[in-house]
């Protein structure tokens, strides 16, 4: 779904988009794979179908996957270490990837993992910039994906995401470190 310059993942880190990035992980490793051969990796005969583009996109706007062309893409770092990961450290690639969602950080840095419920599309509009009837329509959908995914992060002592040793002492969550 996108609203404004912001592309928001229609399904969920969990468990939708590991399992999709692992199936192609699990079939290409870090070779670059074209669209048609994704395509068959999940049984699809045609590419063009909605569902075919909401996976896509849905891997995209979590960091899972790095676009090399109009219709290449490669499996990230980030993908493999959530598709492989070690204990320890599976929490903070989570959050890496949630946070990876421009919108989710937007809305993170402003309200933590509490978004108001009352009039949340007046946020919507401001950060995203559309229309005030489009955010009043998707703001349930989008404060419910929201909170979906932003309930998997897991926060320091002072309220911060736990991004990584130098971030989380820094308290930095920004688009610079997440990828």
């Amino acid at each position: 779904m996108k609203l404004g310059t912001y592309e928001i993942p229609e399904l969920r880190l969990v468990p939708n988009a590991l399992t999709d990035v692992k199936k192609i992980y699990d079939v290409v490793k870090t070779e670059a794979i074209g669209t048609k051969e994704i395509g068959n990796v999940f049984g699809y005969k045609q590419t063009s179908t909605g569902i075919f583009y909401r996976r896509m996109s849905t891997m995209l706007s979590y960091g899972l996957l790095s676009q090399l062309s109009r219709s290449t893409y490669k499996v990230t770092d980030l993908a493999i270490a959530l598709s492989y990961p070690e204990p320890d450290k599976e929490q903070l690639f989570k959050n890496k990837a949630i946070l990876n969602v421009p919108l989710w950080n937007e809305i993170f840095k402003k309200f933590g993992k509490n978004p108001p419920m009352e009039n949340f599309w007046i946020q919507l509009k401001n950060i995203t910039g559309i229309e005030p009837v489009e955010a009043q329509k998707v703001q349930n959908l989008v404060r419910k994906w929201y909170l979906d995914d932003i309930a998997l992060v897991t926060m320091d002592p002072l309220g911060h995401p736990i991004m990584d040793d130098a971030i989380s002492k820094g308290n930095i969550y920004d688009d610079k470190h997440l990828r």
